[in-house]
């Protein structure tokens, strides 16, 4: 698909792009309403904590309410169910959400992380961890034939870092398909925020291609089904 139609309007993959990068300024203003953005600097590119008095809430559902629904939906997923919120977390047998608008071959999960948590450096993490497990258990896919579907995906994300798995139901087979950062979105947004007279909007017209080449593709509700599909076939 070309960049841009010959009307001037924005091509599938641009709106998809400025819908991120939309979703990424408003958590970032977020922050800045709160008085927070260096502390939000340093989660960025420090790898430091975010702390629950820092948004006056449990981060983790912040992190949830504030970046990842919205990108989720920015990125064309529907019918977005999340656990109820007074579960226990000894009680957790699903994970954070469940999503529709993928391929119907597919079903989709997706665990949350609180904002800058995931490292990928280590092998043990725990959002790895926990989304093959639920691949391993064909979490909401156990009914899969009377459904037809025939893949599952899971989604784990910080929402800084992004890493789509997928599990072919039929032969058993899982894999890490695609893992995407959005940091320097992230980074420039802030400087953005910070810098509001020198800079304006140019980060968004200075982000928006490597968005649109590197995580649309990989990552909407389209471009990840097509991908596991592709990754995973017989």
């Amino acid at each position: 698909m070309s960049d841009s139609n010959r009307n001037g309007m924005l091509s599938a993959e641009q709106f998809y792009a400025q819908g991120v990068l939309n979703v990424v300024r408003d958590f970032v203003e977020e922050f800045a309403t709160r008085g927070e953005l260096n502390a939000l600097n340093q989660i960025i590119t420090e790898d430091e904590d975010l702390l629950g008095g820092v948004v006056e809430q449990m981060p983790e559902r912040f992190t949830e309410e504030k970046l990842i629904r919205p990108m989720l939906e920015a990125l064309g997923y529907e019918d977005i169910v999340a656990q109820p919120a007074d579960l226990m977390k000894d009680q957790r047998t699903v994970p954070d959400f469940k999503t529709g608008g993928v391929a119907i071959p597919c079903v989709c999960i997706v665990e949350a992380k609180k904002f800058g948590e995931i490292d990928l450096s280590d092998e043990q993490s725990e959002v790895k961890d926990e989304v093959t497990e639920y691949l391993g258990e064909n979490a909401l896919a156990k009914y899969k034939r009377d459904l037809d579907r025939q893949y599952l995906m899971g989604i784990g994300t910080d929402g800084l870092m992004w890493l789509l798995y997928g599990k072919n139901l039929d032969t058993g087979q899982q894999t890490v398909v695609r893992t995407v950062s959005l940091r320097e979105p992230f980074r420039q947004a802030v400087l953005a925020e910070q810098y509001e007279d020198a800079t304006g909007e140019s980060w968004v017209t200075d982000q928006r291609p490597h968005v649109q080449a590197e995580f649309v593709p990989r990552f909407t509700a389209d471009g990840a089904s097509d991908a596991v599909m592709t990754e995973l076939q017989d």
